[in-house]
């Protein structure tokens, strides 16, 4: 990508991470935490908001800048939106198939 004084830009890339259906146990995040700490987006699943041991694994590990609830039954969602809405208001859940968000770049795009 050209810029004004020549210089080449590379775009910065998100970092994503996938818990899915992962135990809650802290001896399986240990070899990760220096990873887990660098995430933009998270797509968690609902429990481990709801239990006190996904709370602690989340507050140790979990600083993502976006964080999605993931495998939300329908029929469990709008419970689900309501027990996270007091709890974690800024965690996402979503309302539809194949919705959508947008994501801010990192600040610390590589100049060349």
């Amino acid at each position: 990508m050209s810029h004004g004084n020549r210089s080449r830009s590379t775009p910065a890339l998100l970092c994503l991470v996938l818990l899915a259906a992962a135990a809650m146990e802290p001896a399986h995040f240990a070899p990760y935490a220096a990873t887990l700490r660098d995430i933009d987006v998270a797509l968690i699943p609902y429990w481990y908001f709801l239990s006190s041991a996904g709370r602690a694994l989340l507050a140790e590990h979990g600083d993502a800048s976006l964080t999605i609830a993931c495998h939300v039954p329908a029929q469990e969602r709008d419970d689900v939106i309501a027990a996270l809405a007091a709890s974690h208001p800024d965690v996402i859940v979503p309302r539809a198939a194949l919705q959508s968000w947008t994501v801010p770049a990192p600040e610390a795009a590589i100049q060349r």
